[in-house]
């Protein structure tokens, strides 16, 4: 039996091919944490789907982040965002980016190598934006 296919793999595939230093890119549904779209070269122990599954909720859903996030909102005098658009967790092996989709229902989740520079991550994935919700849309 062979992996499992979702509707947006190709997605996935897509947009690894484009980030330099990128090993995995998934796509998940925000309010319960499925995954739509996976592709990854393989680097991890064990099931990459199982990794996602048990990291990305924790990284969206942090009550530390979130509660950041509420407290400089009120300081600026300003409604705190419904969830939070873009995250960047940096460990000893790698990065993994966390873009809220311009729907609010999907988040995009990449990894790339510890070397890779988040900004030009970022910055690629931002011009990527259109095409991104584009892809989305199909």
């Amino acid at each position: 039996e062979g992996p499992i296919a979702r509707p947006k793999d190709a997605m996935c595939r897509a947009v690894q091919a484009e980030l330099p230093g990128c090993i995995a890119v998934a796509i998940l549904k925000v309010t319960d944490s499925s995954l739509v779209g996976l592709h990854h070269s393989g680097e991890f122990a064990g099931s990459f789907e199982e990794v996602v599954a048990a990291v990305l909720p924790g990284i969206l859903r942090s009550a530390v982040v979130q509660e950041f996030e509420i407290r400089h909102a009120e300081g600026l005098g300003v409604q705190p965002e419904p969830a939070i658009p873009e995250i960047t967790v940096s460990t000893g092996f790698s990065h993994q980016l966390c873009l809220l989709l311009s729907d609010n229902e999907h988040v995009l989740m990449v990894v790339t190598f510890r070397q890779t520079v988040p900004s030009d991550t970022w910055n690629a994935l931002r011009s990527l934006a259109p095409t991104l919700q584009s892809m989305m849309n199909q």
